[in-house]
């Protein structure tokens, strides 16, 4: 069972810890692991609140054959025999699945086009890292183009 942890950063930590996630990886796993309330004042600094009706709603929206079933701070979506649990508090999702594809492709793929700061963890293994933005490409050419003579 594949089990991660996303924490929604608020935009100022995202952008100065984007290319230091080892120090984001250690906090998270310092406060998952050890709770004071200098942590809990450092965590709730650090993170958003967790836009879970958001995430639902975009699921439900790009997933329509997903069979999504919900019982208060608990979804469940199925599709072919694969199933993806998630739990929501305030400032986590929780989420386990027996199959990365389906994690990466149904919700990676969907907290992508929502935000550029979600931080995934995976329970059980040290990988961690940014769910990164999906690019939009623009076509500078519309406006100049520079030719060269030889």
């Amino acid at each position: 069972m594949l089990e991660y942890l996303i924490y929604w950063i608020k935009p100022e930590f995202s952008s100065h810890y984007f290319y230091r996630s080892g120090i984001m990886y250690r906090f998270f796993q310092e406060y998952e692991s050890s709770y004071n309330d200098y942590l809990q004042l450092q965590f709730d600094f650090v993170t958003r609140r967790f836009p879970i009706q958001d995430v639902i709603w975009l699921l439900q929206k790009e997933f329509p054959q997903f069979q999504w079933q919900r019982d208060g701070s608990l979804m469940r979506g199925t599709f072919r025999g694969k199933q993806l649990s998630m739990y929501a508090s305030s400032r986590r999702l929780y989420v386990s699945t027996e199959d990365y594809q389906l994690a990466d492709q149904v919700l990676f793929q969907t907290l992508k086009k929502y935000d550029s700061s979600f931080f995934v963890i995976e329970k059980h293994t040290s990988n961690y890292g940014w769910v990164a933005p999906i690019k939009q490409r623009k076509l500078a050419l519309s406006t100049q183009l520079l030719y060269s003579l030889l």
